[in-house]
């Protein structure tokens, strides 16, 4: 593993107060960035984020036919195998485990195989016991909570 704070291709970004958070510092450790090929994102916090609607849509619009969101949702859905209850249940942004009443254990290897995707997409195993807490309080101060791989994106 690469020792980031050692690492000659480190940005050193400087924190700076943010005026509406009372002047507080960001919660982001800008020293671990990487001015590398990926970037940040080389760091690997292991979520699955989708690319937005709106670039695919203007790929698309660039004459690029076929690269529209609609147009590739299905490939995002088939190699998707999503494990959260509540995020599976939303069918036109995630795939579902669809194998109940499957009678003989080939149809089950076929539905397995053919309609769960291969990247399992979970919530972590993780989880302090505020994080309700924090989302209650952002509710309260009038944000919505989604689903940031659903209809309304980030």
């Amino acid at each position: 593993m690469i020792d980031m704070q050692e690492c000659e291709v480190v940005l050193e970004f400087e924190q700076l107060g943010i005026k509406g958070l009372c002047d507080r510092l960001t919660l982001i450790d800008f020293n671990n960035s990487c001015n590398i090929l990926g970037g940040s994102s080389v760091l690997n916090t292991m979520l699955y984020i989708r690319g937005s609607h709106r670039d695919f849509d203007q790929w698309e619009s660039f004459g690029n036919p076929g690269w529209e969101y609609d147009d590739v949702l299905p490939y995002f859905k088939k190699s998707q195998d999503q494990r959260n209850p509540f995020l599976a249940q939303n069918t036109t942004y995630h795939s579902t485990d669809i194998t109940s009443g499957i009678e003989t254990s080939i149809q089950f290897y076929e539905k397995m195989l053919f309609i769960r995707g291969y990247l399992t997409v979970q919530d972590s195993p993780f989880n302090t016991p505020l994080s309700p807490t924090y989302l209650q309080a952002a509710q309260e101060m009038g944000y919505n909570i989604v689903d940031i791989n659903g209809e309304q994106q980030i």
